[in-house]
This record gives C-alpha cells, sequence and structure tokens, in this order.
C-alpha cells in the first residue's frame, strides 16, 4: 500500500479538518463495507431462494411450467426463469446423503426434503405439520423402536427419525440399522421430525442442542 499526499486527492476544506485532529500523522482509512445483499436481514432473499429451489424441483419432478405458474400465482414467463435460467444458487436435486447435505448448508433443507418424500412415496406424504431443523449426526443408540417401511432408495441417504413421546423412532427397517452398527457406525447423518412444538422444547433441551450440526463441505 502506497502513501498518498492528502493535497492530492482530498478537497482543500477537508484537508483542513484533517489537519486539526492529525496533522503530520499517518492515517489508515478503511474501505466502506459492502452493502449487505438485499433482504439479508429481513429474510426475504432467504425466502425467495427456497421458493425458486422448490419450483425448480417441481419442475425437475415433472410438474409443468403453466401447473406452477397457477400455484405459485407467477406468470408462465417468472417460472420459465427460474427453471430454464442459469443460477449457481440453485442446486440440482439428488437421493443421496451428499446432496441433502450441500441442501441442508444453503439453507434448504426443507426443499431437499420435501422433493426427497414426493419422488420416493408420493406426493402428500411430506409432514408438514412436523417440525425439522436440519441435517444432524444422530447417536444411533438413541433409536428405540423403527416403523414397518420399506426402504426404497439406496442406503446413502440419511436417517429419516422421528421424535415423539420421548422416543426415538426410524422410518426403515431394523436391518438397515443393523447394517450401519456392524460397520462400527455409531452416528448418523439424519433429518429428525418433531410432532408439535411443545414436544420440540422438550428434544432441543434435552437432545437438539447437544447434537452435531452437519455442514457442507467440498
Amino acid at each position: 500500500m502506497k502513501y498518498e499526499n492528502a493535497n492530492n486527492i482530498l478537497p482543500p476544506d477537508l484537508v483542513n479538518q484533517i489537519q486539526k485532529y492529525a496533522a503530520g500523522k499517518l492515517l489508515y482509512i478503511p474501505q466502506k463495507e459492502e452493502p449487505m445483499a438485499w433482504g439479508s436481514l429481513s429474510g426475504a432473499r432467504q425466502k425467495l431462494l427456497k421458493r425458486n429451489q422448490r419450483i425448480y424441483n417441481e419442475y425437475k419432478n415433472g410438474k409443468g411450467v403453466g401447473e406452477l405458474s397457477e400455484e405459485y400465482f407467477l406468470s408462465v414467463d417468472s417460472i420459465r426463469k427460474i427453471v430454464y435460467g442459469a443460477n449457481k444458487n440453485r442446486i440440482s436435486f439428488l437421493p443421496t446423503l451428499q446432496n441433502a447435505i450441500q441442501y441442508n448448508q444453503a439453507g434448504l433443507a426443507e426443499e431437499w426434503l420435501r422433493t426427497y418424500y414426493v419422488k420416493m412415496y408420493g406426493e402428500k406424504s411430506y409432514p408438514e405439520e412436523w417440525i425439522c431443523d436440519g441435517l444432524i449426526n444422530i447417536p444411533l443408540r438413541l433409536i428405540d423402536s423403527v416403523d414397518n417401511i420399506s426402504l426404497q432408495q439406496s442406503d446413502n441417504v440419511p436417517l429419516m427419525i422421528r421424535f415423539q413421546k420421548g422416543r426415538f423412532c426410524c422410518q426403515g427397517t431394523m436391518e438397515y440399522l443393523k447394517c450401519l452398527k456392524k460397520q462400527n457406525i455409531t452416528a448418523y447423518p439424519a433429518f429428525v421430525f418433531v410432532t408439535d412444538k411443545q414436544e420440540y422444547d422438550f428434544y432441543e433441551s434435552n437432545y437438539g442442542r447437544h447434537f452435531h450440526r452437519i455442514q457442507f463441505r467440498n
């Protein structure tokens, strides 16, 4: 960083004012902070990102542009820009653990879950009324029961766990959990669904705040 003569770059009145306080001193003038992205404080930008990701996923899952236009109250041109336009923030969906981690890191865990449930189990299967706040590493010893649901995907996906009445119940098969334990895996990435706010307070106080939150790394 080279030094500049203030007389060469500042107005005379401003130089006179600076000389009153710091004549002969070396001053460092920091760069002006970059403005924050639109909506970053209000959350509007993240909501828009989530909506557009959901539209993109639903289009890739078979919904037409006209149907999405009616569902989201947007023009056909707006929908086309979302689903056809190049956007570095858009993430293609894959039913894999790494893809779920990528969505989770981008703040789009709900969009991954919604697409996953629709793709694997049908349009109305995603439990929207339940609370889920992202991927965690759950100790397998905490899972004390399993829903009688056959896995319809590869093994390389997060566990889906329901927390109810103080118990962790896994959607899947006992064989799948046994397979993980045979590999000496003690904890595994999971989405934990909690059935209501009161139960969530108990979960977060006794378990959630102690779990490791998963972050995506390249």
